[in-house]
């Protein structure tokens, strides 16, 4: 058996006891766990696991020395907690978690490790703190780990409500409801992304304009120029290969000039960019385009590039979209897939999609 294959033994071992058995989890480690598990973050959600599960296969070591100068390395990490999340369908890196930066501080990950790595303070570091006290055997942790994966898993995959035959005011209200409810969990921030997201799926099969148009992923953002990153929350490519149309969505931020002048530098060099969305959640702003100050700066930005930059609030650009669809119910579906899929998106804001969806059919 390979050094892996043996870790790999265990991770298959814990997975089984975590269908039938419930370890005893001190309630303080228990609620780290669950903190971890439902913040969703995959980087931190790989790197405790293979932390736990080093710490199971080698107890003599000490697993906060998280770097390869310290003695640790990045293979277990990919070889093999990696691909067992990914098969089993839970949080899952594409590559090593030990290169996000919450988890790139060159420091032991304890009580004072250093930086702006909240959700490692919080989450991951007291979980691995107290296994190395001795308070919690690295294996069980693992198996209750495991279990509020897999019911996180479950709860994602529970049905969401896709009404149909709406009006595009209906949906409207709907969708500012759902944005706006008031959450514990975090990730609404990306609910007004994902309808974005939904409204281009649609709009590139069936508007004219997107004749042609490919729509770019929302995790993957296949910028036209690798060196500034995504343009914006969507991307829409014409059939040449360029980024044709882009939208960017603010959170709670009031429309400013701002806001055009550092889109400007994102896509200026992008001269195949027709027009750029900027939209904002922040409430009473659909008149914002027409401010003294944007103006200008949406009017400079077409005399130097020739981009239209549009800003708006994103419930009223999000009726404009609509307004250009054969039916809503299309986009429905579109948003709810999306709701199920998202990795940033908690079992509550699906909770309250249905809830949203179901007050609003019984009146």
């Amino acid at each position: 058996m390979t050094a892996y294959a043996k870790y790999r033994s265990k991770l298959d071992a814990c997975l089984d006891r975590a269908r039938t058995e419930m370890p005893s989890v001190p309630p303080g480690i228990g609620l780290w766990v669950d903190r971890l598990v439902e913040g969703g973050d995959r980087a931190i959600i790989s790197a405790a696991l293979a932390s736990l599960l080093e710490k199971a296969v080698d107890p003599g070591q000490d697993v906060r020395m998280h770097q390869a100068k310290m003695g640790r390395g990045r293979a277990l990490d990919q070889r093999v907690t990696t691909p067992f999340l990914q098969e089993n369908s839970l949080p899952a890196m594409a590559g090593s978690a030990w290169l996000a930066r919450p988890l790139g501080q060159n420091a032991e990950c304890a009580p004072r490790y250093p930086g702006a790595a909240k959700k490692c303070k919080k989450e991951f570091q007291p979980a691995l703190d107290a296994v190395e006290r001795g308070d919690m055997d690295a294996a069980a942790l693992i198996v209750y780990f495991l279990q509020r994966l897999s019911e996180r898993r479950e709860r994602r995959s529970m049905h969401l409500a896709a009404p149909s035959g709406l009006t595009v005011q209906e949906v409207a209200d709907i969708l500012e409801e759902h944005f706006f409810a008031r959450y514990d969990a975090r990730g609404a921030a990306r609910l007004p992304a994902l309808a974005v997201h939904a409204a281009y799926r649609q709009m590139t099969e069936e508007v004219g304009r997107y004749k042609d148009c490919t729509l770019g992923g929302l995790d993957t953002h296949d910028s036209a120029d690798r060196r500034t990153g995504p343009l914006g929350d969507v991307e829409v490519r014409s059939g040449r290969g360029g980024v044709f149309e882009a939208v960017e969505v603010r959170h709670d931020q009031p429309a400013a000039a701002r806001m055009v002048r550092a889109a400007f530098d994102k896509f200026k060099s992008q001269r195949s960019l027709d027009r750029y969305y900027i939209l904002t959640t922040r409430k009473g702003v659909a008149g914002a385009y027409d401010s003294e100050a944007v103006t200008r700066a949406v009017v400079e930005v077409s005399r130097q590039h020739g981009c239209q930059v549009i800003v708006n609030g994103v419930i009223e650009g999000l009726k404009y979209y609509l307004r250009l669809l054969r039916s809503t119910d299309e986009f429905v579906q579109n948003y709810v897939a999306l709701l199920k899929d998202d990795p940033a998106i908690a079992h509550e804001h699906r909770e309250m999609w249905n809830r949203i969806v179901d007050r609003r059919h019984a009146s």
